[in-house]
């Protein structure tokens, strides 16, 4: 146990005191890695904590100068979260105004699980969208939605390419932070989970776009997943972006706070058995390992059995490439072109064969689709 991730789990609660006191360096090294891995306000809870456990900031062995730093960076985050949770209010209602339902996901919904809901790291904002009515239809399904809203984006980009892929398409940015309207909340490469998936967000969409909860500061209430969906969604997104190019630790302690939050008062049976439906019992079994030892929850929270061997993959994946494995050592020429960057991303999906096999075996089918599919509709 690093004692990076000691301070996290001292962050976290789960740990009284670090194994030993870190030392200048140690502090160098762990503002670098909480950085890189988007969780500075996370690791900061984790300092206060400590200075309050050792009896001051000279008794922890930091420098008041990164102490210092590290502050400024907090009151950064705190402020660019204060923003992002005004913008979502305006974002819905905007929404609203313009025919649809809508749903915050990840983002501002997951800061509420937090203890210091400002000290989440945060990034874009991901919104959840569906056509009410159109022009006599009601009750309207995700393909129609999805067309209307296509369509309702290019008559706002005044004949501008818009840039969509098949769960989500860009929206115009409110100042410096990208919209992702969404479809579907993620997707699965398997055809047969894909298609699963999707019916099983149509019936559940009504429910998450009507559970409104009240944002820090008096900024407003924001709709976001209920606890159910929360849990099983957010673990297929961790997956997809672990395919795709590579996941965070900030990812993993959002999924930490939403199992935290709510294993009480879910049905834990019904969750399982959603997760095994859509065949990514294996993966979940890694997260639960990575709660248990990686942040120390206690084994009666967790959701379904740790497997070692898959938590073990998925954490080296996290080290090596931080944030949404900006850090990774992928070659640089993956970019250049669509074809390589189609070639990298088939290449990673094998890295990971063993921890959902059926999603390795359709990824080149589904991106190969994808691709037709987005020259038909941009």
């Amino acid at each position: 146990m690093t004692l990076f991730y000691e301070l996290i789990q001292i962050a976290l609660g789960t740990r009284k005191e670090f194994s030993v006191i870190p030392s200048l360096n140690d502090w160098e090294i762990i503002f670098v890695e909480a950085e890189r891995q988007s969780v500075l306000g996370i690791a900061f809870c984790g300092i206060e904590r400590a200075v309050q456990l050792y009896g001051g900031i000279s008794n922890i062995g930091i420098d008041t100068d990164l102490f210092a730093e590290w502050y400024n960076n907090v009151q950064k985050i705190e402020e660019k979260n204060k923003e992002l949770n005004n913008k979502s209010v305006w974002l819905q209602g905007f929404l609203d105004r313009n025919g649809m339902d809508s749903c915050i996901l990840k983002g501002q919904g997951n800061t509420l699980l937090y203890p210091q809901p400002l000290r989440r790291s945060c990034g874009d904002i991901d919104v959840w969208v569906w056509f009410k009515n159109h022009e006599g239809y009601s009750n309207i399904g995700g393909t129609k939605s999805r067309k209307l809203v296509i369509e309702w984006v290019k008559s706002k980009m005044h004949g501008n390419k818009i840039d969509v892929v098949y769960h989500h398409v860009q929206l115009p940015s409110l100042g410096d932070i990208k919209v992702e309207a969404h479809f579907w909340p993620t997707f699965f490469f398997s055809f047969i989970k894909l298609k699963r998936f999707e019916r099983w967000c149509e019936k559940q969409r009504m429910l998450q776009m009507s559970n409104w909860k009240e944002l820090p500061d008096g900024a407003g209430k924001i709709s976001v997943p209920v606890p159910e969906f929360n849990l099983v969604f957010q673990l297929i997104h961790i997956m997809r972006h672990l395919f795709a190019e590579g996941i965070g630790l900030r990812q993993l302690v959002d999924y930490y706070w939403t199992l935290e939050s709510s294993i009480s008062i879910v049905n834990r049976d019904e969750v399982s058995k959603t997760i095994k439906s859509f065949g990514i019992e294996s993966f979940a079994g890694g997260v639960m390992w990575i709660m248990k030892e990686i942040f120390g929850m206690d084994e009666d929270k967790l959701l379904i059995s740790p497997q070692k061997n898959v938590g073990g993959l998925i954490i080296k994946d996290i080290e090596r490439g931080g944030n949404f494995g900006h850090g990774d050592t992928y070659p640089g020429w993956r970019v250049n072109s669509e074809l390589q960057m189609f070639i990298w991303r088939t290449w990673r999906s094998f890295k990971v064969f063993q921890i959902c096999p059926s999603e390795v075996f359709w990824a080149p089918f589904y991106r190969i689709s994808q691709w037709l599919w987005i020259k038909m509709v941009s």
